[in-house]
């Protein structure tokens, strides 16, 4: 499980590595026959070169 002040790097380009600084939920935008789907997460993470990034949770790995 991913929290606030875990290393982390992007399933997709894994060299970017960084910090999460904060987990959000937010709330879906759409909706399915039965209601709405569940909240989602994303992570704001500061990767180690400054940029600040906004990433679903499911697109973030723990750094070993």
């Amino acid at each position: 499980m991913i929290k606030k002040g875990h290393r982390v790097c992007l399933n997709y380009d894994m060299k970017r590595q960084g910090t999460v600084l904060e987990v959000i939920f937010e709330k879906p935008k759409h909706w399915l026959v039965g209601g709405a789907a569940a909240d989602r997460q994303v992570c704001l993470v500061k990767m180690d070169d400054g940029e600040m990034l906004t990433v679903p949770i499911n697109d973030l790995r723990p750094e070993w």
